[in-house]
């Protein structure tokens, strides 16, 4: 009954420092909850890292996500 839309008011970053390979064992991804907003559409926003084997590639911050029901195309 519901989606996740991207936060689009809000300035976030994202930092690319590597790459994926086949060789790669091991991805990890980290996410840090920094505020939740509740409400109509709660909010959540969120700082994060990937990581390939053991070396931080990306890194995510400010990103937000709001929960709000499918049939809202906005």
């Amino acid at each position: 009954s519901h989606r996740f839309r991207m936060v689009e008011d809000s300035r976030h970053s994202w930092t690319y420092r590597g790459q994926i390979i086949p060789k790669n064992k091991t991805v990890a991804v980290e996410a840090l909850i920094t505020q939740v907003q509740d409400g109509p559409s709660p909010v959540i926003c969120a700082d994060g890292l990937l990581t390939v084997d053991g070396l931080p590639i990306y890194k995510m911050e400010n990103f937000g996500l709001a929960l709000v029901p499918a049939a809202d195309n906005t």
